[in-house]
């Protein structure tokens, strides 16, 4: 499945917004379901699904033939989910992509990055997949995760189609930030966790 996003002239990245979402990294966002049980006689266990994704860290070396200090020259990522409990999940991600720019203050050597407010029909989003499936701003898993095992490869490419007046004259960079959340399978917990009623179709049932 391949779907390509041109944002809705109304959506725009609210710095404020984007600023808090960066303060999270490209760390997966942990959630964690009860693990209580409503039947007797099954082990209570641990769910735990990290994200994992090919991007540079700070001090990495990362393909050093398209990546400098900046991260300007790259505009692709993998990223999956990597079961590290004992219990089976539901696991789903939510993409948002991220511009930024580099400010050095008057009298200064270095800057700082800051994020950016670009309308969201600039940015065009491409994500590809047959394992994953689309509903509502999220990619959910198509099958239960099992206990140590990971997820497919979900792979992001984004396009900054026009950089605000503004930008023009400062060093730019862009991400996607990655959201990975998890849920427990069984009694019906991922509707509290996730905040909906149905799974989207084509994602695999819990056996209950």
């Amino acid at each position: 499945m391949k779907i390509n996003f041109k944002f809705n002239k109304k959506a725009i990245i609210i710095v404020s917004i984007i600023v808090a979402i960066a303060l999270l990294g490209t760390a997966a966002w942990a959630l964690f379901s009860d693990l209580l049980t409503k039947q007797s006689g099954i082990r209570i266990g641990e769910i735990k699904v990290k994200l994992e994704e090919n991007w540079p860290q700070p001090g990495q070396v990362y393909e050093a033939e398209v990546y400098d200090e900046f991260g300007i020259n790259l505009f692709e990522k993998k990223v999956k989910g990597v079961s590290e409990g004992d219990l089976p999940a539901y696991v789903r991600i939510k993409c948002i992509p991220v511009v930024e720019y580099y400010y050095i203050e008057e009298g200064q050597t270095e800057g700082n990055w800051i994020t950016a407010a670009v309308p969201q029909e600039d940015i065009s989003l491409n994500i590809t997949s047959d394992h994953w499936q689309y509903q509502d701003g999220y990619w959910y898993y198509k099958n239960i995760l099992r206990a140590e095992q990971e997820t497919e490869e979900l792979t992001i490419n984004w396009e900054i189609l026009e950089l605000p007046t503004q930008l023009k004259n400062y060093q730019v960079r862009t991400d996607v930030r990655v959201m990975l959340e998890y849920a427990q399978t069984t009694n019906n917990a991922w509707k509290d966790i996730f905040k909906i009623n149905e799974l989207p179709n084509g994602v695999e049932s819990a056996a209950y």
